[in-house]
């Protein structure tokens, strides 16, 4: 009996070692995708907290552009609502996908790669202005989530 005791507990201590860590919520590229279009759409509208639905709410989210490192959910959308205060200020956001790909599958970690445009919607002559992005997203419980933009 004692030998039969020793050897549950061995096999429940051999189980309970080999379990992997839990992995992040599944979630496919064009998910993110599909955030980063809801992103646009809160945008063009003039909704900057809609806008920042579609990052990590976390103080570790990074945002990285030729100004420097902004780190914190908090701090982005405060900056973001110091830079465009009106509707007008924010113009009109469009995106343009270059490249989509897993970084790491197995941790759902994706990548992004494209340009954004902002024109003006007030002013038909302006060309605006435009830049590229780099993003980072991973799986959430409510879905996947960019954790890192890189922004020039």
């Amino acid at each position: 009996m004692l030998v039969v005791r020793y050897l549950f507990v061995a096999v429940v201590a051999c189980l309970a070692s080999c379990q992997s860590e839990p992995q992040r919520p599944t979630f496919a590229p064009s998910d993110a995708i599909d955030v980063m279009q809801e992103q646009v759409a809160a945008w063009n509208r003039g909704d900057i907290d809609g806008f920042m639905q579609g990052y990590w709410k976390s103080d570790s989210l990074q945002f990285i552009t030729s100004k420097g490192l902004k780190t914190g959910w908090e701090t982005v959308r405060q900056g973001y609502h110091r830079s465009y205060p009106t509707r007008e200020k924010m113009g009109s956001l469009h995106f343009d996908y270059q490249r989509v790909e897993w970084a790491d599958e197995r941790e759902q970690r994706l990548h992004v790669l494209g340009r954004w445009k902002v024109q003006s919607v007030t002013d038909p002559s302006d060309t605006g202005h435009s830049g590229w992005f780099h993003l980072t997203f991973l799986g959430f419980p409510e879905g996947p989530r960019i954790v890192a933009d890189h922004t020039w």
